[in-house]
């Protein structure tokens, strides 16, 4: 770590506020996802006629070299001018207003402790303030400038949920153009079966060669390719093209075969706020959206289905599973009559011993480690 002398500057009304709030924004802006950002605010010393304050603002960024680090307070300063467009590479930006225009209101100084991709960054604000400022002055000025912090920091986390939230959406968009609506071939279509997507899964498995299916909602909310890979890890945070995402992908338990011929059917997602993903099978809890919603599709390589949704409910992940198999056709319709009692919707769904089921699964947030399931009989069209 190196560190550099501290240099004196003028500051101007709210010199505190102004301070604060740019080493701040600094730090969010710097500062990887994952990261952490603390801000301490302390007494360092006590004079006779005043107190010394000191305001430290450390964030796990990429810091800054130690030849950047002596022009990094001057006037205007920036540390690399490409920093902002590529934060592989080491620097920071501070901009402040000339120290110059400021008048004799207190004396401050500004210093920080970098090191190229320091795991560190600290930066370091010290003021003494004069025994003649009104203390309620100075605890009105503080709370503003946390308050500001506070602003700050909730509006670099928002933006960059917004950005993150937009690329994977972005890429499922793109992908689901490749999905064509056509007239069906058959000659007793049910209702809502004139036009179906077709999906090229050999073009598709080519680019995405975990791709096992396509599943739809009636609502449109879900649309996106099931993969499936070798654990049930890897597309916890990985898109179908490969690339790390916190969105993941909806994908087949590794367990289940690829032919979907299993009696019962895992499916998992992400939940999500903005009902992308899994995040909309949370609507499935309440009745009438159930009503409105009560038909999924499920398009494999061998043949297109209906998901015919009869249940809703809560498990602990910890101590309960759905299970993939059943020892015989009573144990299947003891576990169909168990989930219609402990559902969230009520449903005349007639389940009969030779039908397969689907368990959609996605995060709740009733209690520590809840899991939501929607389950539906799966009719072959």
């Amino acid at each position: 770590m190196s560190t550099i002398q501290y240099t004196l500057i003028r500051l101007f009304d709210f010199g505190v506020t102004q301070v604060i709030t740019n080493l701040m924004a600094n730090a969010v802006k710097f500062t990887p996802e994952g990261g952490e950002i603390r801000l301490h605010t302390f007494v360092t010393e006590l004079y006779e006629n005043g107190c010394e304050l000191r305001v430290e603002v450390t964030d796990s960024g990429i810091g800054i070299s130690p030849a950047a680090q002596e022009k990094l307070f001057d006037v205007f300063e920036q540390a690399d001018a490409g920093t902002t467009k590529n934060r592989e590479q080491p620097g920071g930006r501070f901009s402040w207003s000339n120290p110059n225009r400021g008048t004799n209101r207190g004396d401050g100084s500004l210093g920080c402790n970098f090191s190229m991709f320091a795991i560190k960054r600290a930066s370091c604000y010290t003021r003494k303030m004069k025994k003649n400022i009104n203390k309620k002055q100075i605890f009105l000025q503080l709370s503003l400038a946390i308050c500001i912090v506070a602003v700050v920091i909730f509006a670099g986390m928002l933006i960059r949920e917004v950005l993150i939230n937009k690329q994977s959406q972005s890429f499922y968009n793109a992908l689901s153009e490749r999905v064509e609506i056509r007239p069906s071939n058959q000659e007793n279509r049910p209702p809502g079966w004139f036009f179906v997507p077709y999906v090229d899964f050999g073009e598709l498995g080519d680019i995405y060669p975990g791709i096992v299916g396509w599943i739809k909602s009636d609502s449109n909310l879900i649309d996106y390719p099931v993969m499936q890979y070798t654990n049930n890890n890897y597309f916890l945070e990985h898109l179908p093209d490969g690339s790390q995402h916190r969105s993941g992908s909806i994908f087949l338990d590794y367990r289940n075969k690829i032919d979907f011929s299993d009696k019962n059917i895992l499916i998992y997602g992400h939940e999500s706020r903005e009902q992308e993903m899994f995040g909309s099978l949370k609507n499935y809890r309440n009745q009438s959206y159930y009503n409105e919603n009560s038909i999924m599709y499920l398009y494999t390589p061998e043949a297109d289905y209906e998901i015919v949704i009869f249940a809703v409910y809560l498990i602990d992940s910890q101590t309960d599973h759905p299970p993939l198999s059943f020892s015989d056709d009573d144990d299947f319709m003891g576990y169909i009559a168990q989930l219609k009692q402990i559902s969230f919707i009520n449903s005349d769904v007639v389940i009969n011993s030779d039908d397969k089921i689907v368990s959609l699964c996605t995060c709740a947030y009733d209690f520590d480690e809840a899991r939501l399931i929607v389950v539906g009989v799966l009719t072959e069209r």
